[in-house]
């Protein structure tokens, strides 16, 4: 197989839709009740491919920022025109995403699925700013959408970053963080009692809690431009091959692992 990478880079957005695919699994799961998935007749064990489903979200943002830096890096990128990027970014995300809300407000309307939602919970979906309050959150699994929107809003400062100091940039994005992941979770621990899951994950993964993993996608796009322009075509080739193969193995098996030793699978 082999990648042929330009500036859409079709390969990658379409794992990014395995990504997606497979969050909507992990969900589905939830719903179903948690249930182990089983092959028994070739005693295989499916269930932590779907309980540890969540891993697609972070997945997807960094394909993100792989996917949309690429075209603006190396010796043949384009210039950036940010009214150009949020009109494109905007086609291509908000019509799809009204059209789903309005469904999904019509089945709460006949009573299909769901209660409809309060006036506000409606306003800030619509403003993609229903990420700011965990009781509207919740309301549709669509709590990543406002946070790649924001990284959208962001992307000429993380771009620029990378262009002038990708070193220092990367690691004050990951301390910062890490320290927002752990500075939340503690903060609740110590100030609300009754906190639950919910509402660490919540707060957590606000922008501040992820925006690493959008950057490290944007330095992943820098270093392979950097690598391929030093490969030869042949080269280049069987070492995506070995990448793909040993990146789904070795993904594969940290969901095992992880699985058995959180939830005993």
């Amino acid at each position: 197989m082999r990648i042929h990478f330009s500036s859409n880079l079709p390969p990658l957005t379409g794992v990014r839709g395995l990504a997606a695919l497979w969050t909507w699994l992990y969900h589905a799961w939830l719903v179903a009740g948690n249930r182990p998935i089983r092959i028994e007749s070739l005693n295989i064990n499916l269930t932590p491919l779907f309980s540890q489903g969540w891993v697609g979200v972070d997945l997807f943002f960094v394909l993100s920022g792989f996917v949309l830096a690429w075209p603006f890096l190396g010796a043949a990128a384009r210039p950036f025109v940010y009214g150009e990027f949020i009109r494109r970014r905007s086609l291509r995300v908000i019509p799809a995403y009204y059209l789903q809300f309005l469904l999904l407000l019509c089945a709460g309307f006949i009573g299909f699925v769901w209660d409809l939602p309060s006036l506000g919970s409606t306003l800030f979906h619509l403003l993609l700013t229903h990420n700011l309050r965990e009781a509207w959150t919740f309301y549709a699994p669509w709590w990543t959408l406002p946070i790649e929107w924001y990284f959208y809003l962001v992307f000429p400062l993380l771009l620029a970053a990378l262009l002038k100091r990708p070193g220092g940039s990367l690691i004050l994005l990951l301390t910062a963080a890490i320290a927002w992941r752990a500075g939340s979770f503690f903060w609740l621990e110590a100030t609300v009692a009754e906190a639950t899951v919910g509402s660490k994950v919540w707060l957590m993964h606000q922008v501040p809690g992820r925006i690493d993993q959008f950057f490290v996608g944007i330095v992943a796009a820098l270093l392979t431009h950097r690598l391929r322009s030093t490969l030869g075509t042949d080269f280049r080739a069987r070492l995506s091959n070995y990448l793909v193969v040993g990146g789904a193995g070795l993904l594969i098996l940290w969901l095992y692992v992880l699985a058995w030793s959180f939830a005993g699978y």
